[in-house]
């Protein structure tokens, strides 16, 4: 029977990686920007394509930064009544968006804005994080796929080329070109306590 249960449980578990490795990818790049004793932080797209529709949690440590306002909503639809910062004073912000052309979804270039957080914080910037709790993460495309988050904390935006760009000769139409990151040192060490960020996979 203890045999018969672990089968299970490894097949379970195998077929749980492997939906998740086969999800298609939106990858966000977190960026602060210091302004005296503000951080900006700038959520950026890097392979934002056809997003219909997003929802989860940012969250960070209160000893480090306070929440004081939203200062962009760089999503077309977008603004405050978007995002729950009531439970700011618990380190956390609450957002779920989602757009009404659902058959094209919204697709954003590389390094642009989607949103900019803005926090007092007299010892420079602290982790800023997505996370599923309280609100679970949860993006899905036009086609309806759920996909899968990834997202890095940088000191600038990294991609030179990524995803999908609008063609400038076809209104409405987008060309895929390559992934190429700029390769610069992992200064990022000076604002996240002494750890390199790694992708995160939900």
């Amino acid at each position: 029977m203890k045999i018969s249960w672990l089968l299970v449980f490894v097949v379970l578990l195998s077929k749980s990686a492997f939906s998740m490795a086969d999800k298609p990818v939106v990858h966000l790049e977190l960026v602060p920007e210091v302004k005296g004793e503000e951080v900006h932080y700038h959520v950026l797209a890097g392979n934002f394509l056809n997003v219909v529709s997003l929802q989860g949690t940012f969250n960070w440590s209160l000893d480090s930064m306070n929440f004081t306002r939203i200062a962009k909503f760089g999503l077309p639809g977008m603004n405050s009544s978007n995002f729950n910062t009531e439970v700011a004073q618990q380190g956390n912000i609450l957002i779920s968006w989602f757009t009404m052309d659902v058959r094209n979804g919204v697709t954003m270039e590389a390094c642009d804005t989607l949103i900019t957080f803005v926090f007092e914080a007299q010892h420079g910037p602290s982790d800023l994080r997505i996370v599923s709790d309280p609100l679970f993460i949860e993006f899905h495309n036009s086609s309806l796929e759920e996909l899968q988050l990834k997202y890095d904390i940088r000191e600038s935006c990294s991609y030179a080329c990524t995803g999908f760009l609008r063609d400038p000769f076809k209104p409405g139409r987008y060309f895929q070109y390559e992934k190429r990151e700029m390769v610069k040192p992992a200064a990022m060490a000076l604002y996240v306590k002494g750890k390199h960020q790694q992708s995160r996979h939900f």
